[in-house]
């Protein structure tokens, strides 16, 4: 798919809103569209949209702000990516959509009304987005100008612009829920003996700007719940029963949330020494989400989180070192959780989906372990690939971090396959 296709598919639900003339169609209660005639643009068909969102919001505002909830999520909107030498107009459009952020943060932060001014940073930045989509219509765009790295990432911003845009309608048309919905779906989380935690909007939006979740994590942890079936779950986990990730930076809370109801411990291992320096950011993280959570234990290599949920005390071990290392813990492995890894940059070049695997399956001890994975990097075992099922999360949403995972669960026959092979 090219990275231009979700943005055109945004843009075509924005276009056949504005086309409607919303005013008539609400008192006469059947769809009225606006006449295609020379007289009539499409700008000015955006103005009477506007015009009409304009008249509901100014009832009330407390629906508006919500509509662009998302744009809170992004981070560096004046950096160099934002620069592009053949469009002045494109630094100048992230100018506004940062000032439309910080109107944003601000009236769902209190009741703040919509001003004119708001109204304007609205209106410049969808008139430069609807040039954007001219600019790719008529051709000016070559293939090399849109696989452009950030080019790409510029045009996923512009469609999560459109996304909020469209939502602001639905919400001024009295429909609440859409983009937000979409992006951020509230969760009710199985905790294990019959308890479940809620992750709301609010909630995924700190952790994600925490650096401690990522877009779209929701999803996630919703359909890995579902496939194994973690509602049914009535009993607590075993005490000392965990999780493994390895190589996870301080991405910590979505695996932690997906493997409450089989864990009581969580390690999560990264060799970079200079992502310690924070410790109170994933205390801050876990007090996001649990009531009771303890002062961490620092330690040179590892720091330890205390955090009850499900009224059981559970513990989160954030270890500086090999990932290596975890082969001689003296641990019960519920739950092996592994993304984002690679050979390049600060990647662990650890195959812990194909040659480390088999070594892995010697820590379960309580007959079954469930797996979640990209398979990267050294792809999957053979025997692994035969137990998983495929998992797609997203693929088209604007942010970069969501795509195919590996799911399923090992018996204790399975693993002995695995542990015949050492």
């Amino acid at each position: 798919m090219m990275p231009v296709t979700p943005f055109i598919f945004e843009f075509f639900i924005y276009n056949s809103l504005y086309s409607v003339d919303w005013a008539s169609s609400v008192s006469k209660e059947l769809v009225v569209h606006f006449p295609e005639n020379e007289d009539r643009s499409e700008a000015k068909n955006q103005a009477a949209l506007e015009a009409y969102m304009k008249t509901k919001f100014r009832e009330s505002s407390l629906n508006f702000w919500p509509a662009f909830r998302p744009l809170l999520l992004l981070k560096d909107l004046n950096g160099e990516w934002t620069i592009a030498d053949d469009n002045p107009g494109v630094k100048r459009f992230f100018k506004k959509l940062l000032e439309l952020q910080g109107a944003t943060e601000q009236g769902l932060n209190s009741v703040h009304p919509v001003t004119k001014k708001h109204w304007e940073l609205l209106k410049e930045c969808r008139f430069f987005v609807y040039q954007i989509r001219n600019n790719i219509f008529h051709g000016s765009k070559r293939l090399g100008d849109v696989l452009d790295e950030n080019h790409k990432k510029r045009i996923g911003i512009y469609q999560l612009f459109l996304a909020c845009l469209v939502n602001a309608v639905f919400r001024a048309l009295g429909r609440i829920e859409s983009t937000s919905a979409y992006i951020f779906p509230e969760v009710d989380i199985p905790m294990g003996n019959g308890h479940k935690l809620h992750l709301s909007r609010d909630q995924q939006i700190k952790l994600q700007k925490q650096d401690l979740m990522r877009p779209a994590d929701a999803w996630l942890i919703r359909l890995v719940a579902n496939h194994f079936d973690s509602d049914s779950l009535m009993d607590p986990p075993l005490a000392g029963s965990c999780l493994f990730y390895p190589a996870a930076c301080t991405d910590m809370i979505t695996a932690l949330l997906i493997g409450l109801p089989y864990c009581t411990d969580f390690y999560f291992y990264e060799r970079e020494s200079f992502r310690f320096e924070n410790t109170r950011k994933i205390k801050r993280g876990l007090c996001t989400l649990f009531e009771q959570v303890g002062e961490p234990v620092v330690r040179t290599s590892c720091h330890v989180y205390t955090f009850t949920a499900a009224g059981i005390e559970r513990s989160l071990h954030w270890v500086n070192g090999d990932n290596l290392d975890f082969l001689n813990t003296k641990t019960n492995l519920a739950v092996y959780f592994h993304r984002g890894d690679s050979c390049e940059g600060p990647g662990s070049s650890q195959n812990w989906d194909s040659s480390l695997f088999p070594a892995l399956t010697e820590k379960v001890h309580s007959g079954t372990l469930r797996v979640i994975t990209q398979g990267m990097p050294g792809g999957i075992h053979p025997l692994l690939g035969r137990q998983l099922e495929t998992l797609q999360i997203n693929s088209d949403c604007p942010f970069s971090h969501d795509g195919k995972y590996f799911i399923g669960t090992l018996t204790a026959f399975d693993l002995k396959q695995f542990q015949d092979h050492l």
